[in-house]
This record gives C-alpha cells, structure tokens and sequence, in this order.
C-alpha cells in the first residue's frame, strides 16, 4: 500500500483539513475517549474521573466521546457526564458531546431500527437531564437489518424535535456514508485510524469526509495502547486485560507487531517525544480528531502535545506500515460480520491471495537461510491467526437433517470387513437418540410447546437418527489396533535380534540417509501447482425454541448435579470431614461454573425470553403435570403452596425473591431490610410448605440487604461470593439470570441442611483466623524494623485477620452512621461459604507473606541445615526433636534446603551451606585445583529460597476477590487440581486395561466431579497455608543465638569471639557457616575435638530456647 500523497494525508478543503468545527461549534484538533472511566471491570471513581476531564478540557480537547454502552445501565458515560457538568455547568457549552447508542454492549448487537434509536435517545436524554444537551448521537456500528437511510431518517427526526445537535456514523464505508449524507448531513464519522490501522486514509473513508465537510474522529489512534511502549510482550498486560482475547495481541502476533513500535520508537526518539505522541500526530496530519483516553493525568496532558512531522517524516512512518506488516485482525471473529459493512473488507492484516518473496522461485534456499524461511513462514506476520480467519475463505457446504440418512447408507456402501464403524460411534448415537426421546415426551406438559411446528421438527431429528443408527448397524466393529502393534513389535523385536533386513528404518529419520539429490535437481525451479481449495462440510443448525429448551433442560440438569454435590460436601464439613475453607472453595466454584454454562447458552436463553420467561414456563408445566394451576393460590398468598417444592427445584422462589429485591426502592441508597417478614430461625425448621416459603423468605431478604451493603458501602473487605457478585451484576443491570437465582437456593440449601450447624462456620472462621491474627502481631512486635514491602504486606494481612473479629459487626456500624434502624448482624453466622471464602483468602495471604518473611533471613533455611546435621551425627536423639522444623522440611520439601540429598558427612555439610548462600560448585573445584585462590566464586542462580506451597489454593485465592476474573478455570488449573486431589492417578489405575499392549483410557469427568476434586485438592493443601512460618522463623533465630553464645570461647565454647563478632545480631543464620567452616577446619578450633562445635549446638538444641530468650 503506497501512501497518498507521500505522506501528507488526502488533498483536503481548508476548512476539512482543519476540521475548525462540528454542527458550528468550535473544536480542538485533539479530543478525549470516556469508554475506559467506566469499564466494569476496573471502575474509577467519579471524582477522579472528573478531575481527568477537566484537564483534558484545560488542554483543548473539547470534543468528548462517549457510550449508553460504556459501562453498566447504572453506571456509563452518560452519569459520569452528568456527574460532571452539574458539578462544571460553565463548561457545557464549551464541549460538543458525541455519545454512541442504540447498541448492546454485551452481546455486540445493534439496534438502528427507528423504535430502538428513539428509546436510546431517549433513555440518554433522561439520564443527562437538563445539565448538558447531546450534541452527536452516534451509531456505533452498522446494523445489517436496517438500511442506513432509515435509520439516518429517524435520527433527522429526533434533531427536529431538538433531542439531539446532529447525526454521527462509527464503523462505516465510504460508500455507506455518501448514502447516509444524501438523507441528511453527517455532523461526524468515528473510524478506527492509528499507524497499527491506517486503512480509512485509504480505502475512500477519509476522502469521502474531507469531500462532504464531515469531521473525522479516530478512535484508537495508539492502538489499544500497542503504541504507548507501556506493553512490550504478552505478558506484560494485566491477567484480566480484554486486550489479551485481542488477536494482534496473542503472542505470536504482538512479537511481530512490536517491530513496528520499535521503529518508531526511534522516531520519537530522534524528535526528543514520545511514541504516543508520535502516534497521536500522525493521525492528526491525515486530517482527522484523535480522541485518546487515557486514565492516567500526565498522559492525559503529554497526548496533546504535537509533534513537530515533517513530510519526510511521515513518508517514512507509510514505508514502515508498508515494509512491517501488522498480524491480525483488529477485533475477533464474533464482530466480523459488523465491520464487514464498514470498508474493512481488505484490511492490511490479511494475507495477500498469493505469498510473494523477495528470493527468485527458481533458487532453492540451504542451510541458515533455509531454517530462516521456515521460521518466517510459520510466524507469518500476514497471515491473521488461525482463529480468526475470515469465514468465506473457503466454500463451506450444510448438510440437512433430511440428508443425513442418504449420506450414511452412502458411507455404508464404502465400508468393508477391514473398515468398520466404531462402537464407540453407535454408543455416542444412542445416547443422543434417548436424551432427545425423553426430551420429547417432556415437550407436551409445556405450554408454550403444546402442537408447536418445533416439536414436529424434533421428533423428525430423533426419527433420523434411528434411521441412521439402523444403516450402520451391519458395519459395526470395535476400534482394533492390534494388527498395528503386531507389526510395530516384530521390528522391535528383528531389530533386537541384530537383523538388517526389517521392512522398515531403524528409525524415522534414516531414510534420509538413502538418496543423495543432485545438483540438477536442486537448481530446477519449484513447480506452481493450482492449489486445491478445501471444502467445508457442515450439519444443519436446529435454531427453533425447541433446540433453546432442549439446551435448557440439559442445563437444568447439571445444575441439580452441581447442588446435589454441593450438599454432600456441606455434609461432610457438618461431620468434621472436610475443612470449612475446603468446601467453600469448591461450592464457589459450583456457583462459577454455573454462570459460565450461562454465558455459553446466551443465544438460546433469549430464545426462551430470558430466566424470568423460562422459569416460569417450567414452573407452570410442573404445576400442569399434578394438576394444579400456579395461579390457584389463596388471597394473600405469594404462591400455590402445593406447588412449592416444584418452585423451590426450579428456582422460581429464588426468582420471585430476587426480582422483588432487585425492583425495590428504598428512600435511601443504603439497603436495608427491617424483619417485616420475620428473621431466619437455625433453630427452627418449617414442615409446611408455606413455613418453608417464609423461611426462604425471611433468609433471603434479610442476607441481600447486607450483601447490598457488602459491594456498596463495605469497602474493607476484598473477598466477595459469586452469590454477592450475582446480586451486583443483578443491582447494576437489571437483569436477572438463572445462575443467581441457583445461588441463592444453595445459600438456602446450606442454611437449612446445616440446621443449628450452620453457627459453627463463624466458630472455625474465627478460631482459624485468631493463631494468624497473633502470629503476624508477634511478627511485626519482634522485627519491627523489616524493610518496607514485606511490613506493608504483614500489616495488611493483620487488619483482614482481624476485620470481623469477635464482637465487630461492620454492617450496624454502618447503620449506626446513616442513621438506619440497628440491627445486629447475622450475616457471618448464616453465611458459612463466605466464612470459608474469607478464611481462605487469609490463610493464602498468611502463607506467602509468611514464606517471604522467613525466606530473606535465612533462619529457618540454616536453621534447618544445622538441624539435620545434628541428627545425621547422633547428637540429637528422638526426644530432642522439633516438631517445627519437622513440619517445616516435610512441606517444602529437602530440595528447598538441600542441593541433592541431604549432606551425610561434615565436608558436605559445609559445601551445601555454602550452596545456600550463593556460592558456586565451582568454588570446590577451583580451591582443589589452585589451593591459594581466595577468591569466592558465586552462582548466578542465587541463594536458595523456599518455596511458595498450595499451589491449588493460591490459584483459587484471586477468584474470590470482588474484582476477579470471571471467565471460567482453564485446562492448566483443572490439571493441578486434578494432580493435586489425586483425580488422575486413580483415573490413570481404573482406566488401565487387562491387556497391557493395550492403550490406557481416562473417563469423562462431570462438572459435579469437578467441584468434588477442588474441594479434595484445596483440603489436601490446608497444613501447607496453615504452617507458621513467622513462629518457625523466630524459633530458629531463638536457638541460633543460643547456638553462637555456646560456642563462643568466652562461654565456654570452641571458636574464638572474634571469628563471630563479625556476624549480626538480628541475623544468626551465619552461625551455621561458622560452625560448618569450624569442624572441616576452615576456622581455627580450640579443642582437641574437632566436632566441638556441633556438640555445643546440639545443647542449644537440647535447651529448647523460647522467643523471650
């Protein structure tokens, strides 16, 4: 792609080039991005968001761009907007707002129908009130069910009735936005434009706005921050980052794509600038509004900085684009077919049709240059990543139900004696074929499905299915490798044998050895053969309401799977089995996977109306089936109480309960609940259906007022349920979900299972957290002057330890403060999961900062040396032993103070101490071959540190913070959980055949077995997290002090006092070294026993020292 005009942008009017105004109001040549003040996932607060606004105002930038879909219903662009300018009202005439609408932020659908531009206008209006009118509104993609021209028409409409300034388009084509300026004049197109995407100065966008006076604004002009160099590789992007799902930045893709940050990196460089400022400026110089959006104040300020380009200058960025082509697409394939009407039909990621080269066809490439080529042709960085590789790239063919029966008897014919159907093939058939049949007869009690056209076309997809089962029936035959191994094991066995004549290479390389091509083969040029364009093979859809329930009902299923384990593990933490933490780990989880299941089943849940529709649907078709009518309740009745348990298993209570909560309205923003239906009653269970009903009345209303309060007031605590965050979600978009309302009926279900119990996850909460509360106390009493970082994390740690101490109720302080009726709070004794999720979070915390504050010293890692070999030579008899150090050497492990087994004679004791402490093996070697070297050699790996312990545990520790990641566990965390509960191995065991030749095969694990192993693995790891490395820590300086006194020769001891007058006091640990170097004969000994030493600190030992001493 050649630049237009070497450089300088398109030949534009005065006035377009400029771009002085928008709808006759003036502008800055640089605006502001609001859609990162609002992100869910990472909020800021409005009062620093508003100081951000106001210096982006001070430095020009005038032209605001925000979204009805940046954020949350509740809390978007539009409030932090309205926040602002009731605050500034001087400065609502200054800025000229543009606010995109009309468009679902999280299913990435528009909606530029006239009836859904309207009620996004509207809704805009009304949330921005009187304080600021919208200059732009904007459509932020391009639907493909409406024709532009209507929808321009109705927003000419709503300019005339004065709700809105003028009309902006955002990811459009040239073409769309001739047409779109033919119904009415465009005040403004929004494009993507930035080095990384420079495609609208080229493919008629830009032109078209200069021609017709229209403002070009461009989003994005430092490419997602690729051309800030605050990211220079993958890794470097925060774990929850949206941009690592990006595909210019998965990891092949960003490794190409930085090469060209890095060139002009030098530009800035030389210019004495930034590369965002670079980047910013050349989008400027193309004749359009760079609106960056930057979070932080000082980039804020340096984005509007311009940047003196020259025309060589910016010849030199297109030559760049040009020679470094970028890898990927810009989004992921789900918006595909929205930009597709946006003149991004051939970006410059996409592979050209046919790969060219700079080497002539005709020479073939050797050696180094051969393995470049290769290298470069599997990282091409033209070729977009596999997954988002445009869909129409090759032909793709859909095979109809009603063919599917021909194409079988078609495959039957082809098969013979030697190639048979699978077993495992019918197996998987008939499974389908029984699920749907039961399916089927569950359709009728359904309403909505009673004589409906998708029923008739389900039972024609069973029908088919039989059919097919029926061709292949004569085919079937076991999968048999043994004619495989058969032949594999006679090479193994004529190779063994010493025989040279075996129908096959030793190995799979010697092959190559046999021909030897020559030189005329070599040079003769490559062959072009017409490459054969794969065709794709597809089976029809079933996108009927049928297919949506069928999904439903299979997600039912797991659900009550996932509460039927959940229970059992709540029963077996009621009977002393189970760890609290253990089980509240693995039932958030539960809950977890449900809503990821959800996310998944999206499209079919809005084919059934959503939760609220479809529990329902099966609410009533389970009062049908007992013949009863759901609405047959007496007066004052919430529900017909015959029907209760069928709304209690099908969550339709949850959802009446939540839906109330949720549309609520309380005179004050604080939730509160004041018992008018009465408190929940551990001591009490109802036997009636309509007690039953009161007690999930009362229980619940009463815990999602403190869990209100939880994300909205309580600010000291970080750990949140995915109840709690399911209520949140519910609070901030009004939607409510199935997930939610089967998290809550856990919470109940745990609450009445548990009976009086349920008291008792307070109880181990508080007396778990009270030895970590103390220990850290101790800590930081003791060593009151540990450097900077690990006392601010002992000091945290010890306020969360304490945060629900006995006696604090945080929830009526709150009350108490906002003057709401006081009430002592339940909330920890009714919310054992939580209790665990907490306790949890702690005990991970307590283990590494307990790990980091043992590791720096070294007392515990000397400490140990010294005690071990104290042992291996006899001094220390079993009654002398201590039970801390013994603990502490099985966690970790003998490698985290060992190099290779544990040293057995006195040489090797000193040699691995040495080790510890950085020194190098070559150091022995070095002494052995030039006696009189003094010279220490040290190894670049360091000194030796323990390790971090609960691997399971600590990865489960971020998931219940209120701000975590909420895509679902991956394959690496199934497989430590999987090692770690002993899943696999047992798997591996029952998996394991009779015949031994025979390959091994693992069972499928259930989602409820899932939950089971988490629980499994997190309690196996609870003696790691819960040993006391800061107690550990001062015992072993205790005893080491006393080591140092007795072997001091002015007490008695066998080393001279100036061999230990070098050695701190705070740090011990080198006593150890000092005794090691003493009895190999490195430091003088003043006893005619050479061990003295090692006896004298064995009585160190023997004395039992305490922390006082």
């Amino acid at each position: 792609m050649e630049p237009p005009n070497k450089g300088r942008g398109f030949p534009a009017p005065p006035a377009a080039a400029s771009a002085k105004t928008i709808i006759g109001k003036s502008i800055g040549p640089t605006g502001y991005g609001l859609i990162g003040l609002t992100r869910p996932w990472d909020q800021i607060e409005f009062s620093a968001s508003t100081k951000l606004i106001k210096t982006a105002l001070e430095q020009g930038a005038n032209v605001w761009n925000g979204g009805i879909h940046y954020g949350t219903p509740n809390r978007n662009s539009l409030h932090l907007l309205k926040h602002y300018f009731e605050q500034n009202p001087q400065d609502a005439d200054k800025v000229v707002l543009s606010i995109k609408g009309a468009y679902d932020g999280k299913t990435h659908i528009p909606d530029y129908s006239p009836e859904g531009i309207r009620a996004s206008v509207e809704e805009a209006v009304r949330v921005l009130g009187s304080c600021k009118k919208i200059d732009i509104f904007e459509c932020a993609r391009v639907d493909p069910n409406v024709p532009i021209e209507t929808s321009v028409q109705a927003l000419a409409e709503l300019i005339k009735e004065g709700k809105i300034g003028g009309i902006g388009l955002s990811e459009v084509s040239a073409e769309t936005i001739r047409r779109a300026h033919a119904v009415h004049p465009v005040a403004a197109v929004e494009i993507e434009l930035s080095i990384f995407t420079p495609d609208a100065v080229t493919n008629g966008i830009a032109e078209a706005c200069h021609e017709l006076g229209i403002a070009l604004v461009a989003y994005s002009p430092v490419s997602r921050g690729l051309l800030t160099s605050e990211f220079r590789k993958p890794k470097d992007l925060p774990a929850n980052d949206m941009r690592r799902m990006l595909p210019r930045f998965k990891s092949d893709a960003f490794i190409q794509n930085f090469k060209l940050v890095e060139a002009v990196e030098k530009i800035a460089e030389r210019k004495g600038t930034t590369v965002a400022q670079v980047a910013i400026t050349w989008v400027r110089r193309q004749g359009a509004i760079p609106i960056p959006g930057s979070t932080k104040a000082e980039r804020v300020v340096q984005n509007y900085v311009d940047v003196e380009l020259s025309d060589d200058d910016l010849e030199e960025i297109w030559a760049l684009i040009k020679s470094l082509p970028i890898a990927g697409q810009r989004y992921g394939s789900k918006f595909k077919k929205y930009l597709n009407h946006s003149g991004y039909s051939k970006p410059l990621s996409e592979p050209p049709a046919k790969a060219t080269s700079s080497v002539p066809t005709s020479e073939r490439l050797k050696g180094k240059a051969r393995k470049k080529a290769k290298k470069q042709a599997i990282i091409n960085p033209l070729q977009a990543p596999e997954e988002e590789a445009p869909e129409d790239t090759m032909p793709k063919h859909i095979i109809a139900i009603k063919d599917f029966l021909p194409l079988a008897q078609f495959v039957t014919g082809k098969l013979s004696d030697s190639l048979k159907v699978p077993e495992s093939f019918i197996s998987s058939l008939n499974r389908v074929i029984e699920t749907r049949k039961r399916f089927s007869s569950m359709l009728g009690g359904i309403r909505r499905f009673k004589d409906y056209r998708g029923d008739n076309k389900h039972a024609f997809f069973v029908t088919v299915l039989e059919r097919v089962r029926d061709a292949f029936k004569s085919q079937v035959g076991a999968f048999d490798v043994s004619a495989l191994q058969d032949a594999t094991r006679g090479i193994e066995k004529a190779l063994k044998n010493g025989s040279k004549h075996v129908d096959g290479p030793k190995n799979m390389f010697a092959i190559l050895d046999v021909y030897e091509p020559s030189e005329d083969f070599l040079a003769a040029p490559n062959i072009e053969r017409q490459a054969k364009v794969p065709e794709v093979f597809i089976a029809e859809e079933d996108d009927s309401d049928t297919a949506a329930l069928f999904i439903y009902t299979a997600y039912l299923k797991d659900l009550g799977q996932l509460r039927e384990e959940v229970l059992q593990l709540w029963a077996e933490y009621k009977s002393g089995d189970r760890d609290l933490a253990a089980v509240s780990i693995a039932t958030n989880t539960a809950l977890q996977l449900a809503r990821n299941m959800e996310q998944e089943i999206a499209t079919s849940m809005e084919k059934l109306g959503g939760a609220m529709e479809a529990i329902q649907m099966f609410y009533e078709a389970a009062c049908a089936a007992q013949g009863q009518d759901p609405l047959d309740k007496q007066w004052g009745d919430d529900l017909n109480f015959n029907c209760y348990q069928d709304a209690s298993d099908l969550y339709f209570t949850t959802l009446s309960l939540l839906h109330a909560f949720s549309s609520s309205e309380s005179s004050s923003n604080i939730p509160n609940y004041n018992g008018k239906f009465g408190w929940y009653n551990d001591k009490k269970r109802g036997t009636t259906a309509r007690e039953r009903w009161a007690e999930d009345k009362a229980a619940l209303l009463e815990v999602f007022a403190d869990q209100t309060m939880l994300f909205q007031l309580f600010r000291g605590s970080p750990v949140q349920d995915e109840f709690t965050k399911g209520l949140k979600y519910v609070m901030d978009t009004g939607k409510l979900e199935v997930w939610l309302c089967f998290s809550a009926q856990v919470y109940l279900d745990i609450l009445k299972s548990l009976g009086p119990s349920v008291r008792n996850g307070e109880r181990d909460f508080q007396r778990s957290l009270k030895p970590i509360a103390d220990s850290v106390e101790e800590a930081l009493r003791i060593r009151s002057n540990r450097e900077g970082a690990v006392r601010e994390n002992m000091q945290d740690l010890h306020k969360l330890a304490i945060l629900w101490g006995p006696g604090k109720d945080p929830f009526n302080a709150i009350r108490i403060a906002s003057r709401l009726q006081t009430r002592t709070s339940n909330f920890l004794e009714h919310h054992p999961m939580y209790c665990g999720l907490f306790l949890h979070y702690v005990r991970t915390l307590f283990h590494r900062v307990g790990a980091e504050y043992a590791a720096k010293p070294g007392n515990v890692m000397h400490g140990i040396q010294l005690y071990q070999a104290l042992q291996q030579e006899g001094l220390l008899q079993d009654g002398d032993k201590w039970d801390a150090l013994d603990s502490m050497m099985e966690q970790q492990g003998r490698t985290a103070f060992f190099v290779g087994d544990p040293p057995v004679n006195p040489e090797a004791y000193f040699k691995n101490f040495g080790l510890s402490k950085r020194v190098s093996a070559a150091q022995w070697i070095s002494k052995r071959n030039k006696p009189n070297n003094n010279r220490v050699m040290t190894s670049k790996a360091g000194i030796r540190i323990m390790k971090f312990k609960g691997v399971c545990s600590c990865l489960f520790a971020p998931r219940v913070l209120d701000n975590s990641d909420p895509r679902g566990l991956n394959a690496d965390v199934i497989d430590q959980i999987l090692e770690r509960s002993g899943w696999l191995s047992k798997a591996s065991n029952d998996g394991t055949p009779s015949d031994p030749e025979k390959p091994k095969k693992h069972r499928a694990l259930l989602l409820s077995e899932l939950v089971r192993q988490v629980a499994l693995a997190v309690h196996d790891e609870v003696p790691e997290l819960t040993l006391d490395y800061f107690h550990t820590d001062h015992l072993c300086k205790a005893v080491l002090k006393r080591v140092r006194e007795n072997v001091d020769v002015k007490n008695g001891g066998s080393i001279e006092s100036n061999q230990l007058r070098s050695l701190q006091a705070d740090n011990p640990g080198d006593t150890v070294g000092i005794v090691f170097a003493a009895v190999v004969g490195h430091v003088p000994v003043l006893s005619p026993d050479q061990k003295a030493p090692l006896r004298e600190a064995a009585e160190a030992f023997k004395s039992k020292p305490t922390l006082e001493d």
